[in-house]
């Protein structure tokens, strides 16, 4: 799990996979989001060292929110890349938050 601390750092900065796998990435933001306040919505993407959107080949399906949950379903990427993950939180109170993330793609011999 990965936590939204409430200065908006994720914990932990890096989450691996292997370049087959395709897993989900459970990302807990209680800590981001005031009280009284609840998550409306979610925006996660996915970009190269270099910028380069690859959402569409990393990302499966739509995120999802449960709570304070967010759920993204993460695969496919080179073996021996790193990739950002930004993650942009809309609130009910009308303030947003952002927030990055390492995915680590390596397999293992």
């Amino acid at each position: 799990m990965t936590e939204c601390n409430s200065e908006g750092d994720m914990t932990p900065r890096v989450w691996a996979k292997q370049s087959a796998e395709s897993r989900i990435l459970e990302i807990d933001c209680s800590q981001a989001i005031p009280t009284g306040a609840t998550l409306s919505s979610v925006l996660v993407k996915i970009y190269t060292s270099a910028g380069t959107d690859v959402s569409s080949a990393m990302i499966q399906g739509t995120p999802s929110i449960d709570g304070t949950t967010v759920y993204v379903q993460v695969k496919n990427g080179s073996t021996g890349n790193n990739y950002n993950l930004r993650i942009q939180l809309t609130l009910s109170n009308g303030e947003t938050a952002e927030d990055d993330l390492t995915v680590v793609v390596q397999d293992i011999s």
